[in-house]
């Protein structure tokens, strides 16, 4: 089975991004098709969500408090190996999670030939959205934005993939 992984930073079109591909044939397994912060649905599937919570939170972290360090527990990795099995029949599983970016170790651990697809936006865009989605100050966006957006390009640099660019200018 082949597995994707969609990253980039909250509110930078990974959603957007993600629903293309499913358009082109990446079977995603139970997603949200709509909520409202997007209409069209964030194309995240809730055990991905969880499982990814689970272990920030274990580190002591957030979605918006990433951890220094993180380390998947014998149950975490149970659960993501669980999650794998289930859509093992699929030619094209992927997911999407932006907290994908925070717990990266572990995948790239279980799933030694996952593949990237990354997207960014301009941090003032993100820190905007992120004001009216989930009241972050600007100064706490643009902290997050480079945290998440440091990983992916450290990631990039080690092994390069495809990186869109949501912006429109």
């Amino acid at each position: 089975c082949r597995v994707v992984s969609i990253l980039g930073m909250h509110r930078s079109g990974t959603s957007c991004l993600t629903g293309s591909m499913q358009d082109s044939g990446l079977f995603l397994g139970e997603c949200h098709t709509w909520n409202k912060h997007n209409e069209k649905g964030n194309r995240e599937n809730q055990k991905v969500v969880d499982l990814h919570d689970a272990i920030l939170a274990a580190n002591g972290g957030a979605w918006d408090a990433p951890p220094a360090k993180v380390v998947w527990s014998k149950e975490h990795i149970a659960r993501a190996k669980e999650l794998m099995a289930a859509h093992a029949g699929e030619p094209n599983f992927g997911f999407k999670d932006p907290r994908a970016l925070l717990v990266l170790d572990g995948w790239k651990s279980l799933c030694p030939n996952i593949e990237f697809i990354g997207i960014y936006r301009h941090p003032n865009a993100v820190a905007k959205s992120l004001e009216k989605r989930s009241s972050k100050s600007r100064e706490e966006s643009l902290k997050l934005w480079y945290s998440y957006n440091s990983v992916m390009y450290a990631e990039f640099k080690s092994k390069p993939f495809p990186i869109l660019c949501f912006d429109d200018e």
